[in-house]
């Protein structure tokens, strides 16, 4: 599928030319855990890009791949956006709010997941934060380069193939109703163009729940980390309870902190870089 040389790149996309005291946290993290891979910065068209990017290798798009979420989306569903890491084996997609805190990234491109991400978490009808729900959340994610060219050339979706994950969340009559009319439009659409191609177009949801829930429909070779293995590798929200107690037990990384738990997390970083904080509550008191 590609003739990849190199293990991994780094990607974060960036489409502002400031970034805020956050955002810096976060590029310090980087620079401090993984400062020695390949680091890629994604950005609009004639984008000055902040100093925080300099020894970044750039790329520059299309303004409109930038201008909104569902436009992101939409980017990271497509074979274009894959095939300009052909080089590496791996991408981690890192987003200006995540965190490291050590490097692990070779490793977890050792593991052979095709994808990995922090798992999301099913809340309770008392909005208590209990249970996870399935991997993963997009924003700090590994992705294996070839595999996802792979999904997005499948010509069929697979109804009787579903990953444990997936079952679960087509179990919803809303789910999978639209399952469903994916189907349909790909089969309407058989002979002339992929069904991955028809889905991916009509895709209305975020890019990460494609890659999480419809891509193992498509490829039965796609596998995605199981949600133990995940909390290793990063976390978005913690079930309650559940929140790392020391720094043996933080993840490899973080998605979301400045907006979740960010206190708990600002416990962990470097007392310079949290200098640049000012902490926000423990959100709901339920980690």
């Amino acid at each position: 599928m590609t003739d990849a040389s190199k293990q991994v790149a780094i990607v974060v996309p960036v489409y502002r030319p400031t970034l805020d005291a956050t955002e810096r946290v976060s590029l310090r993290s980087l620079d401090r855990h993984l400062g020695g891979y390949d680091r890629i910065a994604l950005h609009p068209m004639g984008l000055a890009l902040p100093p925080e990017f300099d020894g970044f290798r750039r790329i520059a798009l299309s303004p409109r791949r930038f201008r909104s979420i569902n436009a992101y989306s939409a980017m990271l569903m497509s074979p274009d956006f894959y095939r300009l890491f052909r080089d590496y084996r791996h991408i981690l997609i890192y987003q200006t709010d995540c965190l490291v805190f050590r490097d692990e990234l070779s490793q977890w491109c050792d593991t052979g997941y095709s994808y990995i991400g922090a798992p999301w978490l099913r809340k309770d009808r008392d909005k208590q934060r209990r249970r996870y729900l399935a991997v993963g959340n997009g924003g700090l994610s590994l992705r294996h380069v070839g595999d996802h060219l792979r999904v997005l050339q499948a010509h069929s979706l697979n109804l009787h193939g579903k990953s444990p994950q997936s079952c679960l969340f087509f179990n919803s009559w809303r789910q999978g109703k639209r399952l469903m009319a994916h189907k349909l439009a790909s089969l309407f659409q058989a002979g002339r163009k992929p069904a991955a191609h028809t889905i991916r177009r009509r895709f209305d949801q975020a890019e990460d729940m494609f890659w999480s829930y419809y891509a193992p429909l498509l490829d039965p070779g796609y596998s995605i980390a199981p949600v133990e293995t995940a909390l290793k590798f990063a976390r978005e929200r913690s079930a309650e309870g559940d929140f790392p107690a020391s720094r043996e037990a933080l993840p490899f990384g973080a998605h979301g902190w400045h907006k979740i738990d960010t206190a708990r997390w600002l416990a962990f970083i470097e007392p310079e870089d949290a200098g640049l904080m000012t902490p926000a509550p423990i959100e709901d008191n339920a980690a």
